[in-house]
């Protein structure tokens, strides 16, 4: 699992760096709609691993390999999971900055709401991975094109409102603890369904 992670992360830095740029700047952006955009997009980083796979050849060289499918197609998982820490990571980090040089104070990154961005983007994977898998990243682009931008209108279109809504207001914790475990859930069937369909498109 480390030499596949390891192997996903010199493809990253080496072939995608303006993509991570973009997280970055996402990450500097306070409120909702650029926290949840930072997240979904940061999620997709399996997606554009697994397109240079394609191109590459990589999955006919990764045979010959010691790897099961189960590990093939659970570092990418591990790869989204890891992503997302690192942009909520540096989110707080930012902000943590802003406040103490330029005393621009924005809501705290760990407050429940905030946590439940971060399930909403890890069952954005759990749903579009599996599609990737069974489609390839060709054919499955436009249905991540479509989803992607749903995201994106939903977080600008009501990305402002959504702290106001009355579940959040009333029970934040009961909220985030719900979405965690949908999350978990929903990942956990994900992971079990690509590794099937992974198998399946081997055949």
């Amino acid at each position: 699992m480390k030499g596949l992670l390891l192997k996903d992360y010199y493809t990253i830095t080496k072939q995608i760096r303006i993509y991570l740029l973009i997280l970055v700047i996402f990450a500097f952006l306070p409120g909702f709609p650029a926290f949840l955009l930072a997240l979904v997009y940061s999620s997709m980083l399996p997606i554009t691993v697994i397109a240079y796979d394609e191109y590459s050849k990589w999955n006919r060289m990764a045979e010959m390999m010691p790897y099961s499918e189960t590990e093939l197609v659970l570092s990418k998982y591990v790869l989204g999971y890891i992503a997302v820490v690192l942009i909520w990571i540096l989110s707080i980090v930012v902000q943590t900055v802003l406040e103490l040089i330029a005393g621009i104070k924005g809501d705290s990154l760990t407050d429940p709401q905030y946590i439940t961005l971060i399930c909403v983007a890890l069952g954005f994977e759990a749903v579009i991975l599996p599609l990737m898998f069974k489609l390839g990243v060709e054919k499955g682009r436009i249905i991540l094109i479509a989803l992607a931008g749903g995201v994106t209108f939903c977080a600008s279109f009501f990305g402002g409102k959504l702290s106001s809504i009355k579940a959040l207001e009333a029970d934040p914790a009961g909220v985030m603890i719900i979405s965690t475990a949908a999350a978990i859930v929903m990942n956990v069937l994900s992971v079990l369904l690509s590794v099937h369909l992974y198998k399946s498109v081997k055949k």
